[in-house]
């Protein structure tokens, strides 16, 4: 087999998430994968403004309150942040950065937050809204959701593949 390194980002690849990864794909013969890289996608349509959860600003811990003032001021009253020191919130109209293994990101609207939904993260992904996900707990699900490889991506990667191996 033949391996050649590809470093893509799925923001790129129709993924509201800028996720760089290595795929190291191996083929039988030497070839040359055109994959197509493309506008990146805001995050902002994946949320749900009526999903529950929302609690003040006031009752976060200070070092989330710091986060969420550096983010306000570098994005406006509704972004994203992340429970990681010195995060400088993201823009609703940016694709999110890597969505972990962890319970990590909030949305902020105003003087309220609340976590994002298992669902906004699975669409952060590129899963569609009929993609089942099982009943596990929420760590679990976003466990797996963070150790997936976005559809997206592994669509144009296989279709990639598929069209020079033809």
């Amino acid at each position: 087999y033949h391996l050649a390194e590809h470093v893509l980002t799925a923001s790129r690849l129709g993924v509201p998430q800028r996720r760089r990864r290595l795929f190291v794909v191996g083929t039988r013969r030497r070839v040359t994968l055109q994959l197509d890289e493309g506008e990146e996608r805001a995050f902002g349509p994946c949320l749900d403004w009526t999903a529950p959860g929302w609690r003040p600003i006031t009752k976060a811990t200070e070092g989330a309150q710091e986060r969420m003032a550096k983010g306000r001021g570098n994005h406006g009253q509704r972004f994203l942040t992340q429970h990681v020191t010195g995060h400088p919130g993201v823009g609703l109209d940016e694709p999110i950065r890597t969505i972990t293994t962890k319970d990590q990101w909030c949305l902020v609207d105003g003087d309220r937050y609340r976590p994002l939904t298992v669902r906004e993260l699975a669409r952060g992904q590129g899963f569609d809204d009929d993609f089942w996900l099982p009943p596990v707990a929420r760590s679990e699900a976003i466990r797996g959701i963070g150790n997936a490889v976005p559809p997206p991506v592994a669509k144009a990667v296989v279709g990639a593949v598929a069209e020079v191996a033809a």
